[in-house]
């Protein structure tokens, strides 16, 4: 048996195992029976209803097309830099696997950072008078405009500089997806199951698809540059499209 090395992947999933079975004790201790078991009363007050914004037939489908172009964009740009991104550390900028696993973690780190942070400028965008739906746009555009550093990045050499703008990389391309969420939210409330089941399948069709013509392409031309474009690339007309999906008047009607 090989010996595991420090920032292999196996002691990740062993501390994050730990991490987890140790949470769940004091969780054990501090739960109630009320908070597993809630009996409705008479006092109950009823559940808050919620209205479905109204669009036409015609504006639900763009509105879903639109998604979809989102969803197959944001998903085939995470894919290839989650996939390809340590091959093409080692490979082409001669990064040994110790370096490639250490900056891996601080990759998946920034993704972390990039998707909470989303959440709370759109709060703080709300909380000083912007209207919701224009909030998200913005974010959103201001994380495909950190995804098209990634264009920058295929033509860098090795160095500092590179490993700081696939930071910001990591930031825009995870922080997309809660703002999408909530596109699928404007979209309807009631039938989210069906709506987030079927953007999922398309979505995950498309990457598995891309993977294997990601790396017939890197085989035959020995170079990482064309899909790092094209990843970043992806998302310029999505986020120029949200600006059309929904409406804030009809948001407010929820």
């Amino acid at each position: 048996m090989v010996k595991d090395e420090l920032g292999g992947w196996r002691p990740p999933f062993t501390v994050i195992g730990c991490i987890g079975m140790f949470w769940i004790v004091p969780w054990l201790f501090m739960i109630r029976r009320n908070d597993l078991y809630r009996t409705p009363t008479i006092e109950s007050k009823p559940a808050v209803s919620v209205t479905e914004p109204t669009f036409s037939r015609g504006d639900l489908w763009r509105m879903f097309a639109v998604l979809v172009v989102i969803v197959f964009s944001i998903n085939l740009t995470w894919q290839y830099f989650r996939n390809w991104l340590p091959k093409y550390l080692e490979e082409s900028h001669d990064y040994s696997k110790m370096e490639v696993g250490w900056f891996t973690s601080a990759y998946y780190a920034s993704t972390d950072v990039g998707c909470l942070a989303v959440g709370f400028l759109v709060k703080w965008l709300v909380d000083r008078g912007w209207e919701v739906h224009r909030a998200r746009l913005i974010t959103f555009t201001a994380c495909a405009g950190l995804v098209l550093l990634a264009v920058a990045v295929a033509f860098l050499p090795t160095g500092p500089l590179l490993l700081t703008l696939l930071l910001f990389v990591a930031a825009g391309t995870l922080g997309l997806y809660p703002n999408y969420y909530s596109f699928s939210q404007e979209l309807t409330s009631k039938h989210q199951g069906k709506i987030s089941g079927a953007l999922g399948t398309i979505a995950w069709i498309g990457s598995g698809t891309m993977q294997a013509l990601v790396g017939k392409n890197i085989d035959e031309t020995k170079s990482y540059v064309t899909g790092i474009v094209l990843a970043a690339l992806l998302l310029f007309w999505p986020a120029r499209r949200c600006g059309s999906f929904g409406n804030d008047e009809a948001i407010r009607r929820q």
